[in-house]
């Protein structure tokens, strides 16, 4: 119910509990009270009866499987969770060359890929951003160095990669980026991929 101002009598009588003062509408005394009492019980009792939360690691990553995973998982349409590390892995680089993963709920670990398995690194390697699993039920993701575009420019084995990996592991590079004269196309790709409506990347 609205009041000639304009303002729900059930807030104003809720704000009156806090400050009573001439002209607050009628029927906020002793009863009000009761029933704000009651309500703020039932909200305290609830909260109290939810039973304790309980943290648990599932995995510690170590330099062979990979390590500094900062970029977020997704869940695959098989229940498990994808991911990439951007080190770890292959020695080949400093600190290693990166990994993807799936892990399952329960916490079991499999590296479905080590990057630069390829000679000088053509596969890519350095993954900082997550996957996507697109329509077609493969993952997607970028690498920000390898790759076979123009060397020179980023002062590493490629400037990154585009790439398609199955369920299982078999890793497919789609593109490598600065390809184009002075990298019009871009290079070191770092943020995560989405899927248009469209279906493109």
């Amino acid at each position: 119910m609205r009041n000639s101002e304009g303002r729900s009598e059930s807030l104003a009588c809720f704000q009156s509990l806090f400050r009573r003062r001439r002209g607050d509408p009628p029927g906020c005394g002793l009863n009000w009270w009761i029933k704000a009492c009651a309500v703020f019980a039932l909200c305290a009792s609830w909260t109290t009866a939810l039973p304790a939360q309980t943290f648990r690691t599932l995995l510690s990553f170590d330099s062979t499987d990979g390590f500094d995973g900062a970029s977020s998982l997704v869940q695959g349409t098989d229940g498990n969770l994808y991911g990439t590390t951007p080190y770890g892995g292959n020695s080949g680089c400093s600190y290693g060359c990166g990994t993807v993963f799936k892990i399952s709920p329960r916490g079991k670990l499999t590296t479905l890929y080590k990057f630069c398995a390829k000679s000088n690194c053509a596969d890519g390697y350095g993954p900082f951003a997550g996957l996507v699993q697109a329509g077609d039920g493969n993952f997607y993701g970028t690498t920000v160095w390898g790759g076979q575009g123009q060397q020179d420019i980023c002062g590493s084995p490629g400037c990154g990669t585009f790439f398609r990996i199955t369920p299982d592991g078999k890793l497919t590079t789609l593109y490598d980026f600065c390809s184009e004269s002075d990298c019009t196309d871009g290079a070191s790709p770092q943020q995560a991929l989405v899927q248009g409506r469209d279906g493109s990347l």
